[in-house]
């Protein structure tokens, strides 16, 4: 009875092995094979720098989507039925987990293959912030990524994508370069912002970032926590605040009234910029940031 007893339990534990190899024993969303491919590979990207960087890495041997709409606050953007179908269809979907629940929900239930940005950069991603694509640095990680896994889901085209890589790998090299450049010499390394989605310009740039809202874009400071701004503006001589293209914010105007210091407006890139692409929109920000912290002059 045991012999009779361990063949049949070998042989139940070959058959649950075998149903767990067909059905994929990836981790996540990731499947163990990717889908074929039925013409283009088809790219699901949450925000506008993150399809930048798909459109850069796949050119024309991709289609590239969008699920950011010009306006609206990441962390409450809310997806369309025709949108959370894409990502259930697409081949590849690259975003960044945590910054929109509606996003994360969809990608939960799509069999694509998943690149999150914040992944990406693995040790170079910072807490409660997940504006990693101003530091063009931290984007090529993620164009990097997007190579690895592109190839991957279409071997057929992996030499093209491991090109273009370089390619987009040495003009935000050349980016970075340049607003390092830029700011390098500033007569204030104090940068009073909105909210914390400056963190990664910041850093990468040799800036402090000291925020009047906190992590969330949506909060209203306290009285107190208001008082101790002005406070600090005025003692650091700030002459300058920066607020967000699209969003307004009537706690930044208070402490710009109450200091005299102006308020001069950055991208922060989610939705498609108008008129423009990454690197020009990045190189509009440095400027703005050049002129308010009068960098390069003696």
């Amino acid at each position: 009875m045991v012999l009779m007893f361990s063949v049949v339990a070998k042989r139940a534990v070959t058959v649950l092995v075998a149903a767990w190899m067909l059905t994929g024993c990836g981790s996540g969303n990731t499947p163990a094979r990717p889908k074929p491919l039925n013409g283009p590979m088809k790219v699901v990207a949450a925000i506008y720098p993150l399809a930048y960087a798909a459109e850069r890495i796949g050119g024309e041997d991709v289609t590239v989507s969008t699920l950011a709409a010009t306006g609206v606050e990441p962390h409450e953007q809310e997806l369309t039925a025709k949108q959370v179908g894409a990502v259930e269809l697409a081949d590849v979907v690259v975003y960044v987990k945590g910054l929109a629940g509606a996003v994360d929900a969809a990608v939960s239930q799509s069999s694509a293959v998943v690149v999150d940005a914040l992944a990406a950069v693995g040790s170079g991603k910072r807490a409660n912030d997940p504006h990693l694509w101003l530091n063009p640095l931290r984007l090529v990680e993620v164009g990097a990524a997007l190579a690895t896994n592109f190839s991957k889901v279409d071997p057929t085209h992996a030499a093209n994508y491991q090109a273009r890589a370089r390619a987009f790998t040495s003009d935000l090299t050349h980016l970075d370069a340049d607003i390092k450049s830029e700011t390098k010499s500033c007569a204030n390394r104090l940068l009073v912002t909105t909210h914390t989605s400056l963190g990664y310009f910041a850093s990468r740039y040799g800036f402090r970032q000291v925020s009047v809202l906190g992590a969330d874009p949506e909060s209203e400071p306290t009285p107190a926590t208001l008082a101790r701004i002005i406070k600090f503006v005025k003692t650091n001589n700030i002459t300058t605040l920066y607020g967000e293209v699209g969003h307004t914010s009537k706690a930044l105007n208070t402490v710009a009234k109450e200091t005299g210091a102006v308020v001069r407006l950055l991208q922060t890139l989610e939705a498609p910029p108008l008129g423009t692409d990454y690197p020009s929109a990045m190189r509009e920000n440095a400027a703005v940031v050049v002129a308010g912290q009068k960098c390069g002059q003696p």
